[in-house]
């Protein structure tokens, strides 16, 4: 009988010497000999992307989740192959199970509202990325989509708030900001003396409107 976790073992060490023909026959092997080992399906497709096949390397793990659809990595794994496809519906829907199944990965957060964003859902966006912070308040990647997201639907101050975050957290992010954050900076000022305008026009306007109740 072979041993089959020293094959497992020997197709790791290849897949991470970057061995990967030999890596794929070992995990080959090993689930021909027994399908209900997991890592071997796993570390399969991770070797077919690496090899940049990666219609071959879906198959993989879905033909694997229909033994065993608890495993959070592959279906975060599944999601990222759908999501750079630009099949982003489904790609919500492998992050969705990723993060069923383990709520505490911040990653999975963070793509799930990427692929929101993509489908213009920005409210659930939001609501994926700030799952995301929750679970990893120093995560910048997820400020800074926030931040994005909320300059897309014109709430500016948000969007400056959550962008300097994200640049606080990895100042690499500030180029990437230049594309936006400034005009959201000029978007609040705007914002900003208009309320105070209107709030000043109010006060006056209430103050008047009360003159003339006194006045009768």
């Amino acid at each position: 009988m072979k041993d089959l976790k020293k094959l497992l073992a020997d197709g790791i060490k290849a897949l991470g010497e970057g061995k990967h023909m030999e890596a794929l026959a070992l995990f080959d092997e090993i689930i021909k000999e027994d399908p209900k080992i997991m890592e071997a399906w796993y570390n399969k497709a991770v070797t077919l992307t690496y090899l940049g096949k990666d219609d071959e390397a879906i198959s993989v793990y879905e033909e694997a989740l229909k033994i065993d659809d608890k495993i959070p990595d592959m279906w975060f794994n599944l999601g990222n192959l759908y999501y750079d496809k630009f099949q982003y519906d489904k790609a919500i829907d492998c992050y969705k199970h990723a993060v069923e199944l383990n709520p505490n990965d911040a990653e999975a957060w963070n793509n799930l509202g990427n692929a929101f964003a993509q489908k213009g859902d920005t409210e659930n966006a939001i609501r994926a990325y700030t799952n995301a912070i929750l679970v990893n308040p120093e995560y910048a990647d997820a400020w800074y989509n926030k931040a994005r997201s909320h300059y897309v639907i014109g709430d500016f101050e948000k969007a400056v708030v959550y962008g300097e975050k994200a640049i606080q957290l990895n100042p690499a992010l500030a180029r990437r900001a230049q594309a936006w954050l400034p005009d959201a900076r000029n978007r609040r000022e705007v914002h900003k003396s208009y309320d105070e305008t209107k709030n000043t026009h109010n006060h006056n306007h209430n103050h008047n409107h009360e003159n003339k109740r006194k006045q009768k």
